[in-house]
């Protein structure tokens, strides 16, 4: 076979293969767009949209829970400082300042959280209930933030405990709960002025005879009796010791009569 006769011959295996392969290719192409007009053809029709607004639905709004589903799939979690960046944190509505007639958040503090609820003209919903406790505290997602108050000198911090589902409501009243039923030390009621003394031990006296919270002097007496919890509110560019803290995120905790 003379060397023309020797490349036809090569020629024609190599175009035979990729005919081969361009009917192969054809045929799947078929077979997929058969599958898709198959599928289309048995998928059932849309479902009816019931008249009325979605505000005459209570269901709805559990349903389209925007930045508040529970979960750690949920939404994006972002370091402190890259979330402050695209603007101020927005707080959980159940537990964001201020609160107003329409809705409530009722703990008073020198009781444990667990007894706490949100309160609308409608309904209150027990803090308890998982899908309102494991909410996430903040749009976006945190994995940690600090809580201050005009009412103490030291900061809060809490800490995610399911760090993939960024900070929650529970995490935060757990926290301040934990907090504000700490013993207070000596040497705080001593940095104290005699007059603010007297009034913290008048308000511990009396809330002993009343058998409410721990035994001793707790950081929550030293709010004089304002100790229903009044929300949280985001305060960016924080300066605390004199030291802008970029990298970290603050609340200012209200509390009210």
């Amino acid at each position: 076979m003379s060397n023309a006769e020797e490349l036809e011959a090569f020629t024609f295996q190599i175009a035979a293969k990729l005919r081969t392969q361009r009917l192969a290719g054809e045929e799947a192409r078929r077979a997929a767009e058969e599958a898709c007009r198959a599928e289309e053809a048995n998928r059932p029709p849309p479902l009816p949209r019931p008249t009325g607004k979605p505000e005459e639905f209570r269901e709805f709004s559990i349903i389209l829970m925007g930045p508040w589903v529970p979960g750690p799939d949920m939404g994006p979690m972002l370091p402190p400082r890259l979330a402050m960046s695209l603007g101020p944190i927005t707080v959980n509505p159940l537990i964001a300042f201020p609160f107003s007639a329409q809705r409530r958040f009722r703990w008073d503090v020198r009781y444990s959280y667990e007894d706490a609820k949100y309160a609308t003209p409608n309904r209150e919903i027990p803090i308890s209930l998982p899908n309102a406790r494991l909410q996430p505290a903040t749009a976006p997602k945190v994995p940690r933030l600090f809580i201050i108050s005009e009412s103490f000198t030291w900061d809060i911090m809490v800490n995610a405990r399911q760090p993939s589902a960024g900070v929650t409501v529970h995490d935060v009243l757990h926290t301040v709960c934990r907090f504000l039923h700490t013993a207070l030390i000596d040497q705080t009621m001593c940095d104290a002025s005699q007059s603010h003394r007297t009034a913290v031990r008048n308000v511990n006296r009396i809330r002993l005879s009343q058998s409410i919270g721990p035994s001793g002097i707790c950081i929550f007496d030293l709010l004089l009796g304002t100790t229903k919890f009044g929300g949280l509110i985001h305060k960016p560019d924080h300066v605390a010791n004199n030291f802008l803290r970029e990298d970290d995120a603050f609340f200012v905790l209200s509390f009210e009569n």
